[in-house]
């Protein structure tokens, strides 16, 4: 199974005691520096995500999508990250914020303003230009989603190309979600390829609502022009689980 040690290590400090490792993973643990902390983030992408990377966040309308970023979120604010949000309007930004908050479990709730900050995008030429401006003030931003910013600046590829060129020269790290359609012909990546996005991020997951509260993220890790076949997760929303069974199988 290609999951990194560090991250079946911590994933129990990650989410707290209540939240810990499942036992399927708890039997796969291995033993390797203790000092490195992983987070959401890099269990999603298999480890090793670092400063200035991009992950790609597809699926369909409805599919969970939001839902992990706001996890993502609530993990890097607990580890006392400092967070942009990039939502489509005011009353979504000031909605997901809420949801961010009410995820996190080691920092006080007050401490949240200081690190989660939003930004929505409107109908204007400047929005774009204001948003690579903000993206050197923060350690971590998340758009959600790149259709709606692409529908003030006119164009998917060179909006994600041009925000994460700003992000890698700040050592930002970026996190976007794309719709796609849920479609036995077209794949998700497919549909990415066919939209001149699947080489930009350096990580690309497709999100599926497999049931209720019940996400499953299929993964790849892209290392120039050769895509890497990770290992697929199950989500689960409620208790923040994550696991490379399904629960059917067991």
């Amino acid at each position: 199974m290609d999951m990194p040690a560090t991250v079946l290590d911590h994933f129990s400090h990650v989410f707290g005691d209540r939240r810990g490792l499942p036992k399927c993973l708890r039997e796969l643990r291995r033993s390797e520096d203790p000092h490195i902390d992983a987070s959401l983030l890099e269990i999603l992408t298999g480890g090793g995500f670092s400063p200035g990377e991009s992950l790609l966040i597809a699926g369909d309308f409805g599919s969970g999508k939001s839902s992990i970023c706001h996890q993502i979120l609530a993990g890097l604010i607990d580890q006392g990250g400092s967070c942009l949000l990039v939502s489509p309007s005011r009353t979504s930004a000031r909605s997901a914020s809420r949801q961010v908050t009410k995820l996190l479990t080691s920092r006080p709730r007050s401490q949240a303003a200081n690190l989660l900050h939003t930004f929505f995008v409107m109908d204007d030429k400047n929005t774009y230009t204001r948003l690579m401006g903000a993206v050197a003030d923060y350690s971590f931003v998340c758009v959600d989603s790149l259709d709606d910013l692409a529908s003030a600046t006119g164009s998917l590829a060179p909006t994600f190309s041009g925000l994460q060129a700003a992000a890698r020269r700040n050592g930002t790290s970026l996190i976007v979600t794309k719709r796609t359609k849920e479609n036995p012909i077209a794949t998700y990546r497919q549909q990415l390829r066919s939209e001149a996005l699947i080489g930009i991020p350096d990580y690309v997951g497709g999100v599926t609502r497999e049931g209720d509260g019940l996400l499953s993220w299929d993964r790849l890790r892209l290392k120039g022009k050769r895509l890497e076949k990770l290992v697929p997760l199950y989500f689960n929303v409620q208790s923040n689980a994550v696991s490379p069974w399904s629960p059917w199988e067991r």
